[in-house]
């Protein structure tokens, strides 16, 4: 399978992460693609030279039962003209394609507030407040549930009805991460001690299944250049670990623009990009990413190092959330008489070590603020520090004085990246990831230099992890006997303090600390998958004896009492993804289509299927605790049989899968004869698996 983690998803309860401190509002950023053309304007306007794309943000605030109390709309658009333009106006207008509309959300640019472009290229930022009360409030609710039902329309003085349009599309944004070496390169590059650590975003707008818009952001930091090194391109290339590729998003850095490696060799580079969509090569490289990272890599060329001098396979990321709503009364000493506050998160997208800590993180900080008037922001930081405790910045946004960001109403949203690797920075993120409590978040202004408003990351939690129960890690709660070698859940309360998993991981062996927390099984540490407040993860160590086994699990406070776990030498059981009338619906997939079968879309007797379980026991050849499979040929367990609809599958075979602990895919041709919602259920040596169904015809 492509990425297995998908398929398993739901079935391993993987979700990304949201701690949220005391306040019970939450904030989300929302974006939107947007391919402008003139073609779409009511009537169409015939000029193919003309063009425009973007991305509009609507950042939202929502209370308790989830409805948006305010929110602000930032829109970044990009236009090409063939000559000089004014700009009288660009708004989002209520309207299904095909069809005018009024304005709703108005940047106010307009016949008296221009935008001059002699050069007929360039780009618009402009931030919309949507305040609380507002009418525009329920504009957003309306265009988040159907965007469109919305359009976006560029007015100039040529064409006053508006020149550019599109209807908006939601669209999906994911973070991949980058170690770029000069020993990554093919051949390797010799001599250089360059490094970077960098940071791909990448916004899609799927409509129907079809990629129809992309933005792509580049950002790294580099070091160990040599003196006067200029930089000749950056790209992503398609290409794997060990090859040579061709070049499918460019980022326009060129020989000609005479970018040089900063003082020392080292800076930052940093590029957002529309992609060419239109190209095959460029969306067949963002569709092979989505689903398979490694399957492109980022390369850095040099005059020196023209095909390239640091490089690396992409590799996905963790997401960790932490919402927060800043108030002046949480400062020390108290701000008294500031009428302010700010719903803020704090995002981290990572990339961990083996051993589970942290190796680098691009850090999001995102505040919807809202002050009495013009205001002068000039920081937002991550402290060290509990409540009722000033703290030293640990981790920084970048605004700061010579960098402020002005509020002319003192109402908006402040959105900054920043890319965190140093060995201070990666100190403070393990610390956030185990305490989120004794860090807070602060927002500075010139009114206010040692902070206006702030707050606590997470509530103060000095619990003990409480286990209740644990199963077989398909998440079905008769399954109570596990396997060795298998996956477990346990869940309790208070498991870890920050939910984590190993999407941002990469190693030979599964750690066995995840943000503080641990397993031990009959006095051995177990590999951990997954952690989270309610739950943890993780694998029964090879080395459990047959029988009840002492179970204790650790967070960042302390140990939890012991509890007592059976295990099998095998306990096969199916994962499945939907509970319906029918029954538990194996994750069950056509091999030959890489397909995955379900009522609508049935598997037949001429199929190669594929199942996917745990608790097979141990492998040939024998795996460590923790050691992840590396690509083997199919192996036959003795005495595997697999049953569809109470008749044997046929050509059964299984094998664990490479890069997952506790993963096995047993494959089989089902028999025919059988029809409609099966039962499908594993013979292991006489030990049966969970009842599933799978959809035959």
């Amino acid at each position: 399978m492509k990425n297995v983690r998908n398929v398993l998803g739901a079935a391993l309860l993987l979700a990304v992460g949201t701690i949220t401190s005391a306040s019970a509002q939450t904030v989300e950023s929302i974006p939107f693609r947007v391919n402008m053309s003139p073609r779409n304007e009511v009537p169409a306007i015939d000029n193919p030279a003309i063009s425009g794309f973007g991305t509009v943000w609507v950042h939202v605030v929502r209370d308790a039962a989830g409805k948006i109390t305010s929110g602000t709309v930032d829109f970044s658009v990009r236009y090409q003209f063939p000559d000089a333009i004014t700009i009288t106006g660009l708004h989002i207008h209520k309207g299904d394609a095909g069809t005018n509309g009024g304005v709703l959300i108005d940047t106010r640019i307009n016949a008296t507030n221009t935008v001059v472009d002699a050069t007929g290229k360039g780009g618009i930022d402009r931030q919309v407040d949507v305040p609380a009360g507002s009418t525009n409030v329920a504009v957003i609710e309306d265009l988040i549930k159907s965007p469109s039902s919305y359009y976006i329309n560029m007015h100039t003085t040529v064409n006053p009805g508006g020149v550019i349009r599109a209807q908006l599309i939601r669209a999906e944004r994911r973070v991949f991460g980058v170690l770029m070496t000069p020993e990554n390169e093919v051949p390797a590059v010799q001599n250089s001690n360059a490094r970077g650590i960098g940071f791909l975003t990448i916004i899609n707008a799927f409509d129907g299944g079809q990629l129809v818009s992309s933005e792509v952001t580049f950002d790294v930091d580099y070091t160990g250049f040599a003196a006067g090194t200029q930089f000749t391109g950056m790209h992503v290339h398609s290409g794997r670990a060990g090859a040579n590729g061709p070049v499918t998003i460019d980022t326009t850095l060129s020989r000609a623009q005479n970018i040089f490696a900063g003082e020392g060799g080292a800076g930052k580079l940093r590029y957002t990009v529309d992609a060419n969509v239109g190209a095959p090569a460029t969306a067949n490289t963002i569709y092979d990413i989505w689903n398979d990272p490694s399957s492109a890599y980022w390369n850095l060329h040099t005059t020196v190092n023209a095909g390239g001098e640091i490089r690396s396979p992409l590799r996905p990321t963790e997401t960790v959330k932490f919402t927060t709503k800043m108030l002046p009364s949480n400062e020390v000493p108290a701000i008294a008489g500031l009428d302010a506050s700010a719903d803020s998160s704090f995002t981290a997208h990572l990339m961990r070590r083996g051993d589970g800590t942290a190796m680098a993180a691009y850090g999001v900080f995102d505040l919807n603020y809202r002050f009495p008037g013009e205001t002068t922001f000039t920081g937002t930081h991550i402290h060290n520090g509990g409540a009722g405790i000033n703290g030293p910045v640990t981790l920084d946004s970048g605004i700061r004085a010579g960098a402020t960001v002005v509020s002319a109403t003192g109402s908006g949203n402040i959105y900054r990246t920043a890319i965190f690797s140093l060995g201070p920075q990666l100190d403070a993120l393990n610390q956030v990831l185990t305490n989120p409590e004794n860090n807070y978040f602060n927002l500075h202004t010139t009114l206010n230099p040692g902070g206006a408003v702030r707050a606590q990351l997470a509530r103060v939690n000095l619990a003990m992890p409480t286990p209740e129960v644990a199963i077989e890690a398909v998440s079905d709660p008769t399954l109570r006997t596990m396997a060795q070698g298998g996956l477990m859940t346990i869940f309790g309360q208070n498991m870890a303090k920050v939910p984590g998993n190993l999407d941002g991981w990469q190693g030979p062996r599964a750690p066995l600390s995840l943000n503080g927390t641990t397993v031990d099984v009959a006095g051995k540490p177990a590999a951990i998958v997954e952690v989270d407040p309610r739950f943890v993860i993780a694998q029964v160590p090879f080395e459990s004896t047959v029988g009840n086994n002492d179970v204790v699990v650790k967070n960042s406070n302390g140990a939890s009492s012991v509890f007592r776990v059976p295990v099998a030498k095998t306990a096969p059981a199916i994962f499945f993804d939907e509970i319906s009338a029918d029954g538990y619906r194996a994750v069950a997939y056509n091999l030959a289509r890489n397909e995955q079968t379900g009522k609508n879309n049935p598997a037949t007797s001429a199929m190669t299927m594929a199942v996917f379980g745990t608790g097979f026991g141990q492998s040939t050849p024998a795996l460590e605790s923790g050691q992840l499979p590396t690509g083997r040929p199919a192996e036959t367990i003795p005495g595997l049989k697999v049953n569809v609809g109470g008749q044997p599958a046929t050509n059964v075979s299984a094998f664990m899968i490479p890069g997952f602990i506790g993963l096995t895919q047993v494959m089989f041709t089902p028999p025919s004869g059988v029809s409609g919602p099966v039962a499908l259920e594993i013979d292991l040596g006489g030990v049966k698996s969970n009842k599933t169904i799978m959809y035959m015809r």
